[in-house]
This record gives structure tokens, sequence and C-alpha cells, in this order.
């Protein structure tokens, strides 16, 4: 193929037949100039000789301007068709999760509201970063409850202590009160 852009026409078996062995450009890329300008030129043309209210048609005059054309029909065609199939697609599913979504909202609100839970014990904690969660559960009266375990000043694990928290930011930790006030709150919150 004789180069567009240099006019270059490789011996056989020189280059890859994408590029110009002489001065590397893609041919591909050069054709594809060559019919912006041509395309550009065309509807200038027709633009100046078409009365005002007339818009200007793209002209597929030469072979490189038809297929360009075509590619650029089936490319549109191709995407509506995605568009459409994925549409389809997720129509069916959206009914059937709509069904599950009951479930699903009161299983991601429980676990909102642990998070919130840990995000509050962990305010509390010298060293968040350590702190292992166990026996997370909502309690009777909606409050999240649970053990936490995490290192003191000293870089040494404490032993897991029970906790009750709120979504408010609050967070009571067993060496927080006296020993019964917390068995008094634990047994009205958490039990």
């Amino acid at each position: 193929m004789e180069c567009p852009a240099c006019g270059y026409v490789p011996k056989e078996g020189e280059g890859d037949g994408v590029s110009c062995p002489d001065c590397h450009v893609f041919y591909h890329k050069v054709l594809q100039r060559q019919l912006r300008e041509l395309e550009s030129k065309q509807n200038a043309a027709l633009s100046a000789n078409a009365p005002k209210k007339q818009v200007a048609m793209p002209a597929a005059t030469t072979k490189v301007g038809r297929s360009g054309w075509f590619t650029a029909q089936m490319i549109f065609l191709g995407l509506v068709f995605v568009i459409f199939m994925v549409q389809c697609s997720s129509g069916g599913r959206s009914s059937s999760s709509n069904q599950a979504r009951p479930a699903d909202s009161a299983e991601m609100r429980e676990i909102k509201m642990h998070r919130v839970a840990r995000d509050n014990v962990n305010a509390r904690l010298k060293d968040s970063d350590s702190a292992q969660f166990r026996n997370q559960f909502i309690g009777k009266a909606g409050t999240p409850c649970g053990e936490v375990n995490a290192k003191n000043s000293f870089g040494g694990y404490t032993g897991y202590k029970r906790f009750v928290a709120s979504g408010g930011g609050l967070a009571v930790l067993e060496d927080d009160m006296a020993p019964d006030q917390f068995e008094e709150t634990w047994r009205q919150l958490c039990r």
C-alpha cells in the first residue's frame, strides 16, 4: 500500500502493513484525517450552494467515505442494541430485586447500626486500630450491644468488655460505670 502521507511504497515483506516504514505514520489515521478534511470541504461547498434553511448532509462520494459512514452507522446501531439489551435485562431483575429489597434493607440497617456502634466505641478507646469486636447484636430496645477488646496505653490487650452504643455518638463501656449500674443498663437495653 502506498503511504497516503509521504507516498512511499514499501517493498515486499517490508513493514507491518499498518504503518509506513519510511515516515512511521499509521495508514488508518492519515486516511481518517483526509476523509474528515474531504467531508468538511464538501459540506462547505454544499452549504454555500444550498438554501439557508437546508442542513448540509455529509456526502459519501469516495469509497473510503462510504465505508466510514457505514462503520459509524453500524457502531451506532450496535450501541442502541446494547442499551436496549441492558434495559431489558435490568427490567427483569428490578422486579425480583424489589421483592428481595425489604429483607435486604433490614439487614443493611442492622449492618449500618453495627458500623455506627463500632465507630462510637472506637472513639472511646486509646488504640482504636487494635479494636476487636465480637458478639455484636441489636438489643430488645433497638440498641447495638456487644463486646470489644483493645490495647491500652501500654500496648497490651485488656480483654473483652461489654459495650452499649447508640446512633447518636454515645457509647458506654463496661468500665465507664459502676458494675451494678452497667448490669442494670445491659439488662434493660440489651437482654
